[in-house]
């Protein structure tokens, strides 16, 4: 029995040793795996790290060309902004222009106007002065007139007085 017991006990040592090297074994086997799946994610995460930093990369390059083109569209904006200050300015100029010639204008008519009623006057005036023109003259014709005639007259008197005077005289000298 002595050989029995230590050849068993031996097969027993064997056996537990092997359950525990299955049981390490097994467990370094989940181990490695766990390992091996780790080692997965770590390189799967270090290549999703090199894309990010590759996109990071591009994206910041785009970034930069967006915000060269953004800083154009801005200039470009600023620029248009102050043309369209400049236009409106100048149209607000040529309004005020605009409204200083219509008030001109209305004036011009206003003085128009006024000129025509006077114009109209002088010319009513000028009317009724030569009807009182053509009336004086034919007046002035009528005084000549009647002056020759007057005068034809007292030249006519003056030669009845005279030859009246004649005859007076003739008469005192014959009766003397």
């Amino acid at each position: 029995m002595s050989t029995s017991q230590p050849t068993d006990r031996l097969d027993q040592l064997q056996q537990e040793l092997a359950g525990i090297l299955e049981d390490r074994l097994g467990a370094l086997a989940q181990t490695l795996q766990a390992t091996e799946a780790t080692t997965r994610r770590i390189v799967a995460t270090e290549l999703e790290m090199a894309r990010n930093a590759a996109d990071l990369q591009r994206m910041e390059s785009e970034l930069g060309q967006l915000q060269a083109e953004a800083d154009t569209f801005t200039q470009q904006r600023e620029k248009i902004a102050a043309e369209h200050a400049e236009v409106l300015a100048d149209r607000e100029s040529k309004r005020e222009a605009l409204a200083t010639l219509e008030a001109r204008v209305r004036e011009a008519d206003a003085e128009n106007a006024r000129d025509r009623r006077r114009l109209s006057e002088l010319e009513e005036e000028a009317s009724a002065l030569r009807e009182e023109n053509a009336s004086l003259k034919t007046k002035l014709r009528t005084i000549e007139e009647n002056i020759s005639r007057m005068k034809a007259l007292r030249d006519e008197i003056m030669h009845s007085i005279s030859s009246q005077s004649s005859n007076m005289s003739r008469l005192a000298g014959a009766k003397d």
